[in-house]
């Protein structure tokens, strides 16, 4: 039959019900720039999952060990927050998202697609090397990061179109 596979991912379906589940690819950058970037396949499966979900596995792992970082945030709290980070850095994952490019009708190849930068939002917590690659990416992207990236980064393109939504991201910029 003619359902197979779709390469070019076009296909216009107003209601965005019978995409699931669907595959994409997305970029590793690894911090160790000795190794190459790497592209992934992944799939969504059902409605409201998103590569943000997936990624906070991938994330998941690993131990806060800047305590002297955190207690500058949270100064004499930091005890009693600990036990919570350290949780949620080894079972769950936390996933920061930068927009390199922001949706719109205009945007290259596909319009209304943004693309987007997932850090580790503990990789300094967990005292993982430096990603420079990563960081002059948002850098030439027009970002200015406050801080470098720590540890691996993803890069993946999201779909805002009404109906062909990956996940739940509310369309960057509002109206024009």
């Amino acid at each position: 039959g003619g359902f197979g596979h779709n390469p070019s991912g076009c296909g216009h379906n107003p209601s965005g019900d019978h995409m699931l589940p669907f595959e994409f690819t997305y970029v590793k950058i690894p911090a160790d720039e000795a190794l190459d970037y790497e592209e992934l396949r992944g799939e969504i499966s059902k409605a409201g999952d998103s590569l943000q979900a997936q990624l906070k596995a991938a994330f998941a792992g690993g131990s806060i060990k800047r305590v002297d970082h955190l207690r500058q945030t949270y100064g004499r709290d930091v005890e009693s927050k600990l036990d919570t980070l350290n949780r949620i850095a080894q079972e769950e994952g936390s996933v920061e998202l930068f927009a390199l490019t922001k949706p719109s009708k205009s945007s290259q190849p596909v319009p209304h697609a943004g693309v987007y930068l997932y850090i580790d939002e503990m990789g300094m917590l967990k005292d993982r090397p430096v990603n420079r690659r990563a960081f002059e990416l948002a850098r030439s992207c027009g970002l200015e990061p406050e801080q470098p990236f720590h540890g691996e980064a993803y890069v993946g393109r999201v779909l805002v179109e009404p109906g062909l939504r990956q996940g739940g991201f509310p369309p960057a910029g509002g109206g024009g």
